[in-house]
C-alpha cells in the first residue's frame, strides 16, 4: 500500500469532534409573512387570501440549517446538505492566504520532517482519535489490514524512495512550548535510495502560488508534543492483491499528536521517534467519508479501467452510505490487470455501510470510516519547489 498526497484537491480545515453536533429537526413550518388566510403554515386550499391566488404552501424543507453543520461546511439549500466551505486560495479578500500570490522562485520554508516509518494501525492499539465522542478510539478502516502486508507495502515506499512525505512546521518558533502554527503536508519528488535531502516539493502539492494543497491548522508544541488539527489531508492508497495502483483519498478530521525528539532543531528540522511508547512516535487519524471513496474509485476507473466497458458511467454507485458496483457485461479486462482487481474489490464494498461510525458534517448521520496511524519522521529541509511538466 503506497501513501502520497493527492494531486488536485484542496484541503479545508474541520471544526473539533463535537462540532456541529445540534439537533437537526428544525426547519420553517410557520406561515410566510403577509400570508393571511393561513395557519400554522398550512397551504391555502381556497386560493383566498393570497395575493396570487395559487396555494400556500410551508417553505421547503433544506435538510440543513448553517448552525447545524459542521465547522468548514456549509448549508447550500439548493443540495440540501451540509457541503465543505471554501478554503486555501478559493477565499478571497483578507482571508486569503498571502502564499497563494507568491511565486515559487520566492518560497522560503519553515522547519521541517520526512516520514521514516507509516502504518495504519490494528484495531486492538490504543492508538487514535475518539472522532465520534463515545468516549473509545476509532479506527474502522484498522479492517484494510487483513488483505495483505499494507503497511509493508507502505514501508517499502517510503525506504525506496517512492515516497517522499514531508511535513513543514510553518511558523514555528520553539521545540517546547511554541506559539501556534500551521502544520503544511507536502508531497516531495522522488529520490533515489538511500534517502537524503534537500527535497523538492512535488508541485502536483501546491495549491496555487506556494500554498499547499493539505494542512493541518491549529499546531503547537507543549512540553515537547505536538498536536495539530483537524483538517484535511489528501493521500493515495493501493491494496496489495486487491488494487495494484493508488487510489486517492481524503482523510476528513485528520489531527495529528506526536512526541518532539530532543535532537530536533529549528534549523535542520523536526525529529519524531518512537520514544514515547503510549504515542508510537506519532499519530494521525480521522475519517474517510464514504462519497469521497466512492469518488476516488469512479476517478480511478474512469482514467485508468477503459477496458471495464463502463462508456462514462460510474463503476461504483452509492445510495445512502452504501455502495455498490455497476454490472460490467462488456469488461475485456485480463485477468491478472490492476482493473481487474478493482472488480474484485467489489466483495468488500457491502461491509463499508455497516462499518460507518464518523458524522464529519454534522447532520446526524454517520457518513465516514474512522481511521488511525502511526508515524516517525527525520528532520529534513526543503529546497524548492519543482516545475510543472
Amino acid at each position: 500500500m503506497a501513501l502520497l498526497l493527492s494531486a488536485g484537491l484542496s484541503l479545508s480545515a474541520c471544526g473539533d469532534d463535537d462540532a456541529g453536533k445540534k439537533d437537526n429537526n428544525t426547519n420553517n413550518t410557520q406561515p410566510d409573512a403577509g400570508d393571511e388566510g393561513d395557519t400554522a403554515g398550512e397551504g391555502d386550499t381556497t386560493g383566498e387570501g393570497d395575493a396570487t391566488g395559487d396555494a400556500d404552501t410551508s417553505d421547503p424543507e433544506t435538510g440543513c440549517e448553517q448552525d447545524t453543520c459542521a465547522e468548514g461546511y456549509e448549508c447550500n439549500a439548493e443540495a440540501t446538505a451540509c457541503v465543505p466551505a471554501p478554503t486555501g486560495c478559493d477565499l478571497t479578500g483578507e482571508d486569503r492566504p498571502a502564499r497563494c500570490d507568491e511565486a515559487p522562485a520566492d518560497a522560503e520554508f519553515g522547519p521541517s520532517s520526512i516520514v521514516t516509518a507509516f502504518r495504519i494501525a490494528e484495531s486492538d492499539e490504543n492508538c487514535c482519535f475518539d472522532l465520534n465522542g463515545n468516549g473509545e478510539p476509532d479506527n474502522a478502516l484498522s479492517i484494510v489490514n487483513s488483505l495483505g502486508d499494507v503497511n509493508g507495502g507502505i514501508q517499502g515506499s517510503i525506504e525506496s524512495g517512492s515516497l517522499v512525505l514531508l511535513f513543514e512546521h510553518d511558523g514555528l518558533d520553539d521545540l517546547a512550548n511554541s506559539s501556534p502554527y500551521t502544520l503544511n503536508v507536502w508531497l516531495g519528488e522522488s529520490v533515489e535510495a538511500p534517502v537524503t535531502g534537500p527535497f523538492v516539493i512535488d508541485p502536483t502539492s501546491v495549491d496555487q502560488g506556494t500554498h499547499p494543497q493539505a494542512s493541518l491548522p491549529n499546531a503547537k508544541i507543549e512540553n515537547g508534543v505536538l498536536t495539530a488539527g483537524p483538517g484535511i489531508v489528501d493521500i493515495s492508497v493501493s491494496l496489495e492483491g486487491l488494487l495494484d495502483a493508488p487510489l486517492s483519498l481524503r482523510i476528513s478530521k485528520a489531527q495529528i499528536e506526536a512526541t518532539v525528539d530532543a535532537s530536533s532543531t529549528l534549523e535542520d528540522g523536526v525529529v519524531i521517534k518512537d520514544a514515547n511508547p503510549a504515542l508510537n512516535g506519532g499519530k494521525l487519524g480521522g475519517a474517510v467519508r464514504v462519497d469521497d471513496l466512492v469518488s476516488a474509485v469512479n476517478s480511478f476507473a474512469a482514467a485508468s479501467c477503459e477496458c471495464l466497458g463502463l462508456e462514462g458511467a460510474d463503476f461504483v454507485n452509492l445510495e445512502g452510505v452504501a455502495p455498490s458496483c455497476a454490472d460490467t457485461p462488456n469488461n475485456t479486462c485480463e485477468a491478472d490487470s490492476t482493473c481487474a482487481s478493482l472488480t474484485q474489490a467489489c466483495g468488500f464494498l457491502p461491509t463499508i455501510g455497516i462499518l460507518v461510525d464518523v458524522d464529519t458534517d454534522g447532520d446526524g448521520e454517520d457518513d465516514a470510516l474512522s481511521i488511525g496511524t502511526t508515524f516517525d519522521t527525520d528532520a529534513a529541509k526543503i529546497s524548492g519547489i519543482g516545475s510543472v511538466q
